[in-house]
């Protein structure tokens, strides 16, 4: 469904956002080495992409990371979104941090610092939360389709949370948004 989400956005939009396998990151968090990264950030142009969408699945709960802006070190930021509301970032940010973030610059950007990168905001809103055990999926792949619809150009972090908020949307629109997929 993720890939449905990608046709059907603006060729403009599409063209500056990059979506990640929704398996990517738990397998890349494990992996000593991932030969293909070098690949994937120089097919895909991942530092001059708006939005990166990674889904992450921890302890069976799936949640939704967004990189805004990495080729600019000025508007920089990740976005955890997270049905159940952990907003715990402590729990993940070792993880995005020192594995997946590191990794990325060390690659494409020598010139970043270890500090550099732990000055990358994790910002974390308090969007809608599931209600039941099992929908985490549903709402990452409803947080991703919503997101495209809405997002600025230019995300900022003094402008944020934006329209990630409690009230972004109703149990009645995921309801009819699971019925769809």
């Amino acid at each position: 469904y993720c890939r449905r989400i990608q046709e059907q956005i603006p060729i403009p939009l599409k063209n500056n956002c990059s979506f990640f396998d929704c398996l990517f990151f738990n397998e890349y968090a494990k992996a000593k080495e991932i030969p293909h990264i070098d690949r994937i950030i120089k097919k895909e142009k991942l530092f001059s992409k708006r939005y990166i969408f990674v889904p992450v699945v921890q302890s069976s709960h799936w949640f939704l990371l967004i990189l805004c802006h990495f080729g600019n070190k000025k508007l920089r930021c990740i976005l955890l979104l997270d049905s159940l509301g952990y907003g715990n970032k402590s729990y993940v940010e070792p993880s995005i941090r020192s594995r997946f973030v590191s990794q990325f610059y060390e690659r494409k950007r020598p010139k970043e610092t270890p500090q550099d990168l732990k000055s990358i905001p994790i910002l974390c809103p308090k969007v809608p939360k599931q209600r039941g055990a099992t929908e985490c999926g549903i709402y990452v792949l409803f947080y991703i389709h919503l997101f495209l619809k809405m997002a600025p150009d230019v995300f900022k972090t003094e402008s944020f949370p934006y329209f990630m908020t409690p009230n972004w949307f109703t149990t009645p629109d995921i309801n009819n948004f699971a019925r769809e997929i």
